[in-house]
């Protein structure tokens, strides 16, 4: 617990007009990333016809490289200083890259593009282009407010707009499904078109409303080592934690939206049925958006996060223990939807509150580092889930178009289902040790407020590792 007093003045806070415009970066970084993790196997398997094993090693592959350009990125950005400020360049560049990329993945099966180097090539293009926007956008949170109460809140915002994202994309799939199990390759294109120029006008927008909070704070590190940057996320127990939570959780919820086409296509025999379920699932987030709020603010970020997973675990075991059906599916679609949009949204806010409470234990603020290695992690664990669905699918006996097998449904329901349920559980016993509540957050401020060269004596010690 931080015991010292809270400072005497007020930080001042943005409008609601650019903590709006920023969440709405959500909207844009989603039209292209929600868009990539539904339908990007499903395109590669049952349109490119590549074996799901292959097509699962090379969505992981991508991920591994992106990875590995994540922590990259943000110790340089530690160090960026420009006229267009420090997150600014990166999403200027990376947003037409990230756009154009896109469009080129689902132009593959118009253009009948089979090699797996120029596949493989414009996958990687896409994850570089993703990354650039990724990194400023999530590290400038820590930026748009200094208040953990409404972190939370525009945490949350920023997941309305990726519910929208996702509305968009799922009542897309329905309009460009033309047969029970084939989508269209003319309407992937064109859809791909839309969402690539819309996400760059967004982020456009994002970059030009929040260039006043594109600048480092008053009580900032400075131009900081490479060994400094890494003492200090070392240093940082309670960042640690909430990253291995958001791992297991990045692991194992995605796998639902993954597995919904091919749930749809084998088990309810109808492909176009994945846009009720997403539908549904996208209409669950932006209902119970509201409720996460209030929870996250009334009763903290950490029991949000708790009762998030606890809805979600019980929805997912009624997904396995009910038979398949249409109605039953879209029903419970809707409830891991509510669940979802605790579970992604609420875990931002905590990785921000760590920022100033690693800053205040160590002496020294690394932001767009830390945000850059939470992403790194989410995506990693995505990519290995999708890795682990593909093999899965394969060693199931998975032939595009073939009528399903026992093994198949089984393999579908376990990843699908069966994992997030299971991760759910892991997330709910490690977020036993998460202390940083919002009055934590507020004498951690108040620290560094009070000193901005944090002297020794005032450094937090936590009373839990």
């Amino acid at each position: 617990m931080i015991r010292e007093p809270l400072p005497s003045r007020v930080v001042s806070e943005p409008g609601v007009l650019r903590s709006t415009v920023y969440a709405s970066g959500n909207l844009g970084k989603n039209l292209l990333w929600h868009s990539v993790e539904v339908a990007l196997l499903f395109v590669f398997t049952e349109l490119l016809g590549l074996p799901p094993a292959l097509a699962g090693t090379l969505i992981l592959a991508s991920l591994a490289i992106d990875a590995t350009l994540d922590p990259v990125v943000g110790v340089l950005t530690e160090r960026l200083r420009s006229p267009w400020g420090q997150y600014g360049p990166l999403l200027l560049v990376g947003s037409p890259l990230a756009a154009l990329s896109f469009v080129g993945l689902f132009a593959l099966p118009l253009l009948d593009v089979t090699n797996v180097a120029v596949i493989a090539g414009v996958l990687i293009v896409f994850r570089i282009g993703y990354t650039l926007i990724d990194i400023p956008h999530n590290a400038m949170l820590a930026r748009i407010s200094t208040r953990s109460e409404r972190r939370s809140s525009i945490a949350i915002l920023r997941f309305l707009f990726s519910s929208l994202a996702a509305l968009t994309i799922s009542v897309a799939l329905g309009g460009i499904a033309v047969a029970p199990d084939r989508l269209s390759e003319w309407g992937l294109f064109w859809f791909a078109c839309a969402a690539g120029v819309g996400s760059w006008l967004v982020l456009s927008l994002v970059w030009y409303a929040c260039r006043p909070c594109d600048r480092p704070p008053a009580h900032s590190s400075g131009t900081l080592s490479l060994r400094q940057i890494s003492r200090a996320i070392v240093g940082n127990r309670q960042f640690l934690l909430v990253v291995g939570i958001a791992a297991v959780g990045s692991l194992s919820l995605p796998l639902f939206a993954k597995s919904m086409l091919y749930y749809s296509r084998y088990l309810l025999n109808d492909v176009s049925l994945a846009s009720y379920c997403l539908t549904a699932m996208v209409v669950g987030q932006l209902v119970a958006l509201p409720w996460w709020m209030y929870v996250a603010k009334a009763r903290e970020n950490k029991v949000a996060l708790r009762w998030a997973h606890v809805t979600l675990f019980g929805a997912a075991m009624l997904f396995l223990i009910l038979p398949a059906d249409e109605r039953i599916a879209v029903a419970l679609s809707f409830i891991v939807g509510a669940a979802a949009s605790g579970v992604y949204s609420i875990i931002w806010a905590m990785i921000a509150d760590c920022v100033e409470r690693g800053q205040a234990v160590t002496g020294v603020r690394v932001e767009a580092t830390l945000f850059a290695l939470a992403t790194l992690v989410q995506k990693s664990c995505i990519g290995i889930g999708a890795w682990l669905f593909g093999i899965g699918l394969s060693l199931a006996g998975h032939e595009p178009g073939a009528a399903a097998t026992p093994a198949l449904r089984h393999t579908i329901e376990a990843f699908g289902m069966g994992l997030p349920a299971l991760g759910a559980v892991v997330c709910i016993l490690l977020l036993r040790h998460f202390v940083v509540t919002h009055e934590d957050h507020a004498r951690s401020l108040g620290v560094l407020n009070h000193s901005p060269a944090i002297d020794a004596s005032l450094r937090i010690r936590s009373r839990r590792p």
